[in-house]
C-alpha cells in the first residue's frame, strides 16, 4: 500500500484516510471499519478494473470510480479538475459529519 496517515480514534469518531496503491497487486486491504476508495477513470501503468474488482469484494469497502483522471484532487497535477476538487471536498465534509445511521439510508 501507499502512504497512509493513521491516528487512534475513539469509539464513534469518524476518520478519513487518503491512500494510494503503489502496485496493482497490493489489494490485500482488510479494513475493520467502513472505507471508501475513490479511483480515477483510468491508470496508465496497470489495468484499474482488476484492482477495483479485487477490492470491491472486501468487507467494509465501498468503491467510487470517477470520470476524472489521476491527480484530479492535486492542485499541482496537470489533471487537476477544480470542479471535482470542490465537489469531493464537499462530499468529504458531508460524509464525515453524517452519523452512521444517516449513511445507511
Amino acid at each position: 500500500m501507499g502512504h497512509i496517515r493513521r491516528r487512534k480514534s475513539r469509539k464513534g469518531e469518524k476518520s478519513c484516510l487518503f491512500l494510494w496503491i503503489a502496485h496493482p497487486r497490493k489489494t490485500d486491504l482488510h479494513p475493520r471499519v467502513p472505507v471508501t476508495l475513490i479511483f480515477p477513470s483510468h491508470e496508465k501503468g496497470f489495468e484499474l478494473e482488476s484492482v477495483i474488482q479485487a477490492l470491491e469484494r472486501r468487507k467494509n469497502v465501498e468503491i467510487i470510480r470517477t470520470s476524472y483522471r489521476h491527480g484530479f484532487m492535486n492542485k499541482k497535477s496537470l489533471n487537476y479538475a477544480d470542479d471535482a476538487y470542490h465537489d469531493f471536498c464537499q462530499w468529504l465534509k458531508t460524509t464525515l459529519r453524517a452519523s452512521p445511521q444517516e449513511k445507511e439510508k
